[in-house]
């Protein structure tokens, strides 16, 4: 199997039409193909986080605009008319992994007869659009209502290798407005790995003057020594002499100034 013919087959295998012979086709060509192998196991990463969301609740209202938007559409050609009413699920996700099929399919496309002059930059290319389709997916699940989602876009967007500024400014309302502290806590950690950015170190310093929860407060602080963020000093002598901050945080808060000062 070449790289062409493995296209056509992850396609399939992305639909769950792939029969058993062409799915041992495909392991062997992944055995030794580690280019392939790489695309491979992205798309088994997005597609296992997509079957972590939630089907959308929609109301009454909106599926009465959306079968209307849809039997305009259905007007067009008679073969469209059949789709009035579809049942509609996940409208988001489900275009996010059409268009990560259109790139794969675009990706290979003429990949044979142009391997050797264009491979690095197709790589480079799916690798974006893998980033992307991340990206989309962390700022999905962070508008979950379940806390567990929230966590879990937190999680992932930790696995960036950069973050956008979407999903900065996504996790930094998390940090900053969740009502629930684990999901706080997730956010805090996930930017905690991007502080070689100024921005986001400037954020955290900012969050961290204006957090009331004690136990967030802890951890920005731990966080702030670990940064050696001598700006951060300030608020944590603000702390100490605050009659209604928890004993705990002004311990901490004292043991924190001895290191930055």
């Amino acid at each position: 199997m070449n790289c062409r013919e493995f296209k056509e087959l992850l396609k399939e295998y992305i639909s769950g039409t792939v029969d058993s012979y062409d799915l041992e086709r495909l392991r062997k060509h992944l055995d030794s193909c580690d280019e392939c192998r790489s695309v491979f196991l992205q798309i088994e990463e997005i597609k296992a986080a997509f079957d972590t969301i939630p089907d959308l609740e929609l109301s009454a209202d909106t599926n009465h605009v959306i079968d209307d938007m849809i039997y305009q559409e259905s007007l067009i050609t008679s073969r469209e008319r059949k789709f009035t009413g579809i049942s509609l699920r996940l409208l988001i996700p489900v275009g996010i992994a059409a268009s990560v099929m259109l790139f794969i399919a675009g990706f290979f496309t003429g990949r044979t007869q142009r391997e050797n002059h264009l491979k690095d930059q197709e790589i480079l290319a799916l690798r974006e659009e893998v980033k992307e389709t991340k990206s989309l997916m962390i700022l999905h699940l962070i508008n979950q209502q379940s806390a567990s989602k929230r966590i879990l876009a937190a999680t992932y967007a930790e696995e960036l290798e950069e973050l956008n500024h979407e999903v900065m400014n996504a996790l930094f309302n998390s940090l900053n407005n969740d009502y629930s502290a684990n999901v706080k806590l997730a956010s805090l950690e996930a930017l905690a790995k991007y502080t070689d950015d100024p921005d986001v170190r400037l954020q955290l310093v900012n969050t961290f003057d204006k957090e009331k929860d004690p136990i967030i407060q802890l951890n920005m602080i731990n966080l702030m020594v670990l940064l050696n963020e001598k700006s951060s000093a300030r608020i944590m002598q603000r702390l100490i002499n605050d009659e209604f901050t928890p004993e705990t945080v002004k311990d901490q808060a004292r043991k924190g100034l001895e290191v930055l000062l």
